[in-house]
């Protein structure tokens, strides 16, 4: 899927230790009847691999399903790893993401698994990740093609230039709501957007082209859960960008999407989350109970229009934020380059300028076309 920048190497390991510690709130927590499933680093962590396991490359020069012939390792975490790997009839490259032996023998992690699966490919867009291939391997591993991607994550890019300009926020915000609309149009919520599942696609020319990344834990929310894969009481999610009502257990729906949305849109603008405790759930008890500072009190200079759309992206209740995408979508075209709103006049202004030049054309092409037709 991508190939991560360098990144600094982590903290010592203290003696007697195996592990160097971390932070809960650096963690993606996954409870399912009380035991945590899951732990992956997030965006404070620079590392791809917290824990770099001793077999880190067990699949490189094997060829996966008959038709993948494993490069290298991109990168992965506690259940899955991420690899470079070319189709050996099309000999073109491709992202093969793989489930550990270990979870591949969990019927519930291998459904969630497949369920990302279906889940990015049932969005086709162009700000989405294509997901080409899934299955499972002779010898019982999951597996999931998806395009490769060049570039680098959103974090990186934030860790690297510290808050952004306005306008090259506007833009990025308007790539993922666009693709956001889509999944939502499909009944697909993401359910862990954040800056580690942004990626900043590598392009001729520069400019900044979004792909949205990671639907580990997406919902469909049309499709039957008998499985109970995303029960209500499951905590998924990583928590500083988790919306309170996925913090208190409750049912997620396209608006906890936008939640976190502002939540990275805050970032992207301050350099730092609103919400963030040095433990899990002190981070969560912030997103349910805290206060929200406006964006504009940590970085002075952020005119109110951009204050007023990211604060109601944070309400606490999801029935005040905006209806949906569509909606913030049209927020965002209404604040232009400086952060200031757009006069109602204005926009009229424009709109009567466009309609005036396409009528005048064409009228114009009309009379040349009558003209033509008369002189034949």
């Amino acid at each position: 899927m991508k190939e991560p920048p360098s990144a600094p190497p982590p903290s010592p390991t203290p003696p007697g230790n195996e592990r160097p510690p971390a932070m809960s709130g650096d963690f993606v927590v996954a409870f399912e009847d009380g035991v945590a499933v899951e732990k992956r680093a997030s965006r404070e962590l620079a590392p791809v691999d917290l824990y770099p396991k001793k077999d880190a490359s067990p699949l490189v020069d094997t060829v996966i399903d008959g038709k993948y012939r494993v490069l290298k390792r991109l990168g992965g975490g506690g259940m899955g790893a991420v690899y470079l790997a070319e189709h050996m009839l099309l000999q073109k490259k491709v992202a093969v993401k793989v489930l550990l032996p270990e979870w591949s023998k969990k019927p519930i992690i291998v459904e969630r698994f497949l369920r990302e699966a279906r889940a990015s490919s049932r969005v086709r867009h162009e700000h989405v990740i294509a997901v080409q291939d899934h299955g499972i391997t002779p010898e019982g591993l999951a597996f999931m093609v998806m395009e490769y991607l060049e570039g680098q994550e959103l974090r990186h890019l934030l860790q690297q230039e510290g808050p952004l300009p306005w306008p090259r926020v506007r833009g990025i915000l308007r790539q993922i709501v666009s693709a956001l609309s889509a999944a939502h149009a499909k009944y697909v919520y993401h359910r862990d957007l954040k800056p580690a599942n942004i990626f900043m696609v590598q392009r001729p020319g520069g400019g900044d082209f979004v792909k949205i990344i990671d639907f580990g834990i997406a919902k469909i929310a049309d499709e039957s859960e008998t499985r109970q894969l995303t029960r209500s009481g499951m905590i998924l999610g990583t928590a500083d960008y988790m919306s309170p009502e996925q913090a208190r257990g409750r049912a997620v729906t396209h608006l906890s999407d936008q939640y976190s949305l502002g939540i990275v849109a805050y970032e992207m603008l301050t350099g730092r989350v609103p919400f963030h405790d040095e433990t899990f759930m002190g981070t969560l008890q912030k997103h349910v109970f805290a206060e929200l500072v406006p964006p504009c009190h940590e970085r002075p200079g952020i005119h109110a229009s951009v204050d007023f759309i990211v604060c109601r992206m944070l309400e606490k209740e999801p029935d005040k934020r905006f209806l949906d995408m569509d909606e913030v979508a049209r927020a965002l075209e209404l604040i232009d380059d400086d952060g200031q709103a757009l006069s109602p006049g204005s926009r009229a202004d424009t709109w009567k300028a466009v309609l005036f030049w396409s009528l005048l054309f064409s009228l114009l092409a009309l009379a040349v076309g009558a003209f033509w037709w008369v002189g034949r």
